[in-house]
């Protein structure tokens, strides 16, 4: 039941972001109104960068991050991260978030115990 319990809190907790994400997302606020930037790109970028990633996906980010800075190119920044969001893919957002509708809400009256013995 402990177990139990600790997965469900585990579930509930907010997951951190690596600091990366959270430059680059900001970064990304900053030219959201700049004339090369397609606004809509850019604020599908900054959602993708507001949940946890894995990290593989830190890494492709820093080193994003690490050419966008000597280069200063936002607009290939933002191009690069739409084409880590289209192989992200729709299926990795359904995987990592389970639906409500599909938590077992588990009580200690829903336990009973079934075999307490075993005879070989």
């Amino acid at each position: 039941m402990k177990s139990f319990d600790r997965q469900q809190a585990l579930e509930k907790a907010p997951r951190t972001l690596d600091p990366i994400q959270q430059t680059i997302a900001t970064t990304i606020q900053t030219y959201i109104n700049h004339p090369d930037i397609d606004r809509g790109s850019a604020i599908a970028a900054i959602k993708f960068l507001n949940e946890p990633r894995l990290a593989v996906q830190i890494k492709e980010l820093r080193e994003l991050y690490k050419t966008f800075t000597k280069d200063g190119e936002a607009k290939q920044l933002i191009d690069k991260i739409s084409h880590m969001i289209e192989k992200a893919g729709v299926k990795e957002r359904q995987e990592t978030t389970p639906s409500t509708s599909s938590r077992i809400n588990l009580q200690r009256e829903d336990l009973y115990l079934i075999c307490f013995d075993f005879v070989s």
